[in-house]
């Protein structure tokens, strides 16, 4: 019972103070191992309270909903100014739960997740659905062929999987563990795998996004995708300059994504460099999304709720 009346108050009434009183009777902290199957977006999703991800799914409905919002309408948008297939590549996947819903948007989604544990919920979401669109590749992306330690969390005593990193003072209290895994350049991995060059990338691999992007230059100059892209203070710190952003997502206008208080719902204002926690980057050859979000650049868009 407490768990349907916390699950309605997440999902239905967007008040102030819901997601503190959520915490405070149900921490997502306390590790509660409590599996079952959500609805996600028409697919089933395994859950697991003991996940902070799937304990957001559970009584909101999406974890980053306003990141959801804005690759619906990016897909969307896509899907309506062109024929042919619509693809995502989603890199850094975690735990799929990104993968999952760009399946339900896209005709392919290329995944990329190099922590063993991860990948294997990616896969277990795939198979529970019978999704074959979707292909999972355990790796990561970067400027060089290599295997690198990944720092990363204990999955048996942490709810937060999403703080792998290449970087040794990463989260240091959550990564306390080490992996090696191999690295590819995108570029060139596109061409061996015969990838589908994307229309869309969402990028999120704590610190690592410049070499993962600058080892895909030459797809992005030839497909001009649209870019999700989660920052922290180590992605600032690998860009010395804008221009040297600017020259990894040429020839498009960058704007900062912003939650906004309604679940799913999202602004788009001016990029604030080396300070934005994410950002989004848009193709001038894609002029209809291009004036969709150009007053952002001066201002501030904001876009209706996606989910809720």
């Amino acid at each position: 019972m407490k768990l349907s009346l916390l699950r309605a108050l997440g999902r239905r009434l967007p008040v102030r103070g819901r997601d503190r009183l959520i915490r405070l009777l149900e921490d997502p902290a306390r590790l509660r191992d409590h599996p079952f199957v959500e609805d996600f977006f028409g697919y089933r999703y395994p859950v697991n309270l003991k996940r902070f991800i799937d304990w957001s799914v559970f009584f909101y409905g999406a974890y980053s909903g306003h990141e959801l919002s804005l690759l619906g309408d990016m897909a969307a948008a896509i899907r309506r100014t062109r024929q042919g297939p619509v693809v995502a590549w989603d890199i850094g996947a975690n735990i799929g739960h990104h993968t999952l819903f760009l399946a339900s948007l896209c005709d392919q989604v290329i995944a990329f997740e190099p922590v063993p544990h991860n990948a294997a919920l990616v896969r277990e979401k795939l198979a529970v659905n019978g999704i074959e669109h979707v292909a999972l590749h355990p790796l990561a992306l970067g400027e060089e062929p290599a295997e690198m330690l990944l720092h990363h969390p204990d999955f048996q005593a942490n709810a937060n999987f999403g703080t792998a990193s290449f970087h040794a003072d990463y989260s240091p209290d959550n990564n306390v563990h080490q992996t090696l895994v191999r690295i590819v350049v995108g570029d060139d991995y596109r061409i061996e795998q015969d990838l589908p060059a994307p229309d869309i990338i969402k990028i999120d691999v704590e610190g690592f996004e410049r070499p993962a992007l600058a080892g895909l230059a030459k797809t992005i100059k030839e497909s001009a995708p649209v870019v999700l892209m989660e920052t922290s203070p180590y992605t600032w710190r690998s860009f010395p300059t804008l221009a040297a952003l600017e020259a990894l997502l040429p020839a498009s206008s960058l704007y900062e994504l912003q939650a906004t208080p309604s679940p799913g719902g999202y602004r788009a204002a001016p990029l604030r460099f080396g300070l934005s926690g994410e950002i989004f980057a848009i193709p001038d050859s894609r002029p209809a999304l291009k004036a969709r979000y150009a007053p952002a650049l001066s201002g501030v868009v904001e876009r209706s709720r996606l989910i809720g």
